[in-house]
């Protein structure tokens, strides 16, 4: 993997996820198609983050002023042979390596916890529960617990999902909680806060890729309370926003995992999560989506698919080496074949050379005889 394939793909990758950054703040977006088409290009754009790989279809652009001063940058000797270049890859793998380390210590201590904690007995969330997997048709379950501790409602675990439920809320106030961790692991979002934090970890430099980590947290807040808001009646919507400030209000956040999803996280996130489920109409008939709201996605999608198709490259030619070379345009320049068997090269029909064989590398010019 090379620098510009590196710069390449984070410049594609990097203008595709702000161009995707408003629709993440659409509820109706967010809710439109089950939110599949915002959600796969996220997981799109950090697959390709994490794999910057160069496909044998993939083009070649030239950079004759930007790559070439970037090169430079990189390979200013700083002392004994160390460059610049190598100095900023050992830091990156180390922080990198370090934020990875640090986040896994974490997530592992919860789950540990959690998994000694016995699952619920509570007759109000076992019913719900049994009501939602008949619904949902869920096969693999998740584990439920209560904790008589002054932590909010969360969601952790990859491969073996536990929901967590402070044991202090009332009945109604359990059953909208519930209801919004349900749409977490109904969706699947632990996953996809899995890989923005790896992606987070790993391009710990870019400040594109922290704004898209925010952004997507909020986003997967905002589908989960759409999608209980769009099956409650009005009393009860405006009930589940009144317990997210309750909770909000009372509750701090200690489990201090990356890798959870939390009902409450920052206050200052969840009055805005009340003030766009006030403003959105979550029982309106038209469920298409307006061409301002296509085009952004539209874009963000063809910015991730050019990563795939274009990189770009250094190209600098000394003063030096220009003397004496050519530029060749397949579409204009040919050889014209002689008597003699040998071709006459034609650049902007002035003859250039004369050879006895063609080179691979101009194969494809014409050939006049």
């Amino acid at each position: 993997m090379t620098c510009s394939l590196l710069l390449t793909n984070c410049l594609f990758c990097g203008l595709a996820a702000l161009f995707l950054l408003p629709l993440l703040k659409h509820p109706k977006i967010l809710t439109y198609r089950k939110g599949f088409p915002v959600i796969i290009t996220i997981i799109l754009i950090l697959t390709k983050m994490l794999i910057p790989y160069e496909f044998s279809f993939t083009s070649t652009l030239a950079s004759k002023k930007i790559l070439p001063l970037i090169n430079a940058v990189v390979n200013f000797n700083l002392y004994r042979n160390i460059t610049i270049g190598e100095l900023f890859l050992y830091a990156w793998l180390f922080i990198a390596i370090l934020l990875l380390g640090f986040n896994s210590l974490k997530h592992r201590k919860l789950i540990k916890i959690l998994s000694i904690v016995p699952t619920t007995n509570n007759i109000t969330i076992t019913q719900l529960l049994s009501e939602l997997y008949k619904q949902n048709k869920v096969k693999h379950k998740p584990k439920v617990v209560q904790l008589n501790i002054n932590t909010g409602p969360f969601i952790a675990g990859l491969l073996n999902p536990t929901i967590v439920l402070p044991s202090q809320l009332s009945s109604s106030e359990t059953k909208f909680v519930l209801l919004h961790e349900f749409e977490h692991f109904k969706h699947r979002h632990i996953l996809i806060k899995a890989c923005i934090e790896i992606v987070t970890a790993i391009y710990w430099w870019n400040p594109v890729i922290w704004i898209l980590r925010k952004e997507v947290n909020q986003a997967l807040e905002m589908q989960a309370d759409a999608n209980v808001i769009q099956g409650l009646s009005k009393k009860d919507g405006l009930s589940y926003l009144d317990t997210l400030i309750k909770v909000s209000k009372n509750i701090h956040e200690k489990h201090n995992a990356n890798l959870a999803l939390s009902f409450t996280l920052k206050r200052n996130m969840v009055a805005y999560r009340v003030n766009t489920a006030l403003k959105f109409d979550f029982k309106e008939n038209d469920k298409k989506l307006t061409l301002f709201q296509i085009c952004p996605l539209i874009l963000s999608t063809v910015l991730l698919l050019s990563s795939f198709i274009f990189t770009f490259e250094s190209y600098h030619i000394t003063p030096l080496n220009v003397e004496g070379t050519f530029t060749v345009n397949h579409k204009s320049d040919y050889f014209l074949l002689r008597k003699d068997n040998l071709y006459d090269l034609y650049i902007d029909d002035k003859h250039i050379a004369t050879i006895h064989t063609i080179p691979e590398d101009l194969s494809k010019l014409l050939i006049h005889k």
